[in-house]
Formats: C-alpha cells, sequence, structure tokens
C-alpha cells in the first residue's frame, strides 16, 4: 500500500502503474523510444514496507531505465516507520502493510485531502523453523498461537506430537523470534493469531507492535548465529520458530499450518 501527497500524486500514479505492469507481465518489445511518452522528471523519496521492498526497488529500477530523468529512492525500515516519516513530511510516499487509517491519517497535515492511498501487491506471511534431523512439520492454528502466547514451550510438547505422527521431536525449547519493530506483517500475523485464539485476542490484539508475551525481538533482515540456532532472514522470517525452514500459513484456523524444508533461503 502507497501513501503518496497530492501535490506528487501524477507522478506517484505513473510510477504505479508500471509496477502494475512488472507484477502482471510487459508486452512491451522495446521497440518503443522512452522518449513516446512525457512524464515529467522529478525525484522522490519513499520509506516504509519491508516485505514488497525487493519489488518496489526492482519496478523503480525499471522505470527509471525507461524513464531516466524520474528518479525514486525507497528506503525499507518498516511500515511503522515510513508512516511515521510520511506524517512528518520527510518523504513524498509512505509503504505500509496495513492502510492508514483514521488516526493516522489526522497526523498528516491537510488531513486524508492531502493524501492518496493506492493498492500495490499482495502476499503472504511464513513461518520459519529449525530443528537438526526434522525436515517436514505442521501445526495447526491454535498450537502456533500457544507457541507464541508461551504455553507451549518444548518440540515434544504433546500439542506438537499429535499433529506430527511419525516425527521424533526432542525435549529442547522453542526459542520463538518476533518482530521488535511496528511492523505491518506482524499486524498481519497478530490478526491471525487473534483469530486462531482468544485468548490472544483479548490479552495481545492486533497491532502493527504488541507487547509480545513469549520470544526475542529482532528488526526485519537482522541475522544472528548461535550454537544450535540461526535466524532466518526471509521477510517473514522474524515470525518464526527458529529458522531454516519456511511454512506458508493458510488464513483458516482450522487448517494445518505446513512447514517444510527451505533451502532456498541460501542460509
Amino acid at each position: 500500500m502507497f501513501v503518496g501527497r497530492q501535490f506528487g500524486r501524477a507522478l506517484l500514479m505513473g510510477i504505479t502503474a508500471a509496477m502494475v505492469a512488472a507484477a502482471c507481465g510487459s508486452n512491451d518489445t522495446g521497440t518503443v523510444s522512452p522518449n513516446a511518452v512525457d512524464v515529467g522528471s522529478g525525484s522522490l523519496t519513499g520509506a516504509g514496507a519491508t516485505f514488497p521492498a525487493p519489488f518496489y526497488q526492482k519496478a523503480f529500477f525499471d522505470y527509471n531505465a525507461k524513464y531516466p530523468n524520474v528518479t525514486v529512492n525507497y528506503q525499507s525500515v518498516g511500515s511503522g516507520a515510513g508512516i511515521s516519516q510520511f506524517q512528518k513530511g520527510t518523504v513524498d510516499f509512505g509503504a505500509s502493510d496495513v492502510p492508514m487509517g483514521d488516526a493516522d491519517i489526522a497526523k498528516v497535515t491537510g488531513g486524508a485531502a492531502a493524501l492518496t492511498q493506492i493498492p500495490t501487491t499482495l502476499g503472504v506471511i511464513s513461518i520459519a523453523y529449525n530443528l537438526s534431523g526434522v525436515s517436514k512439520l505442521q501445526l495447526d492454528g491454535p498450537t502456533l498461537a500457544n507457541i507464541f502466547l508461551g504455553h507451549v514451550t518444548k518440540w515434544n510438547d504433546a500439542a506438537i506430537t499429535a499433529q506430527n505422527s511419525g516425527v521424533t521431536l526432542p525435549s529442547s525449547a522453542i526459542q520463538v523470534v518476533h518482530r521488535s519493530d511496528s511492523s505491518g506483517t506482524s499486524y498481519h500475523f497478530t490478526d491471525y493469531l487473534g483469530k486462531v485464539s482468544s485468548e490472544w485476542m483479548s490479552n495481545v490484539g492486533v497491532a502493527k507492535a504488541v507487547k509480545w508475551p513469549a520470544g526475542i525481538g529482532a528488526l526485519a533482515g537482522q541475522r544472528r548465529r548461535s550454537h544450535r540456532r540461526r535466524r532466518a532472514e526471509h521477510e517473514c522470517r522474524p515470525h518464526q520458530l527458529l529458522d531454516q525452514q519456511r511454512a506458508w500459513k493458510r488464513l483458516v484456523p482450522d487448517r494445518w499450518i505446513q512447514l517444510g524444508d527451505s533451502s532456498d533461503l541460501g542460509l
């Protein structure tokens, strides 16, 4: 989700159209001169969500290659920081995984009339884990919520073993890692946990930044190594049990969350 100022609306709309073309594929054969369309010139600075940053950076690079008179500098600092910088007027546009609400908009000079919000892309959230000798693991939503609530603390907890017949799970502690900054990914992840756990909804809630009941906070992209663990460097990696494995979760409370091998993380 982009949020931009009205005075830069034409330039933003042109760049947004280019991003849509990049996402959907382009039929451009390269025979049309970049000068065939006058998009003007200028420079935009933006900041915000880390999740879509690779897509944005690719789209901006391609747009600049086609229209050299337009440049866009985007810093992936997190949804919360992006909104904050936009509210302070230090950037031309912000990017957030969660649209700005009335309270956020009220902090922008000129209010709703001074900005435009533009949906740009969709994505999924993944859960990662690192458990030697276990290449496949599945969890249901309530169990995942109980891990992040701090109720399920061992890999061989009955709630996990019951869902993984034939898998030998150790008695070692589950070391949970979560985002420490204000993040749109955290908003959507906590929203899911609130849907599968009434306790989570009542005691923790849904927000870009919450008081996590369990685990260690980390910034997106932060990587640490220790004797028994490494934290993944993937956008949803802060919402992990550990790392090296990826799980795509379906946002349906009664479905499995399948965790499997994820060598593509390149760790």
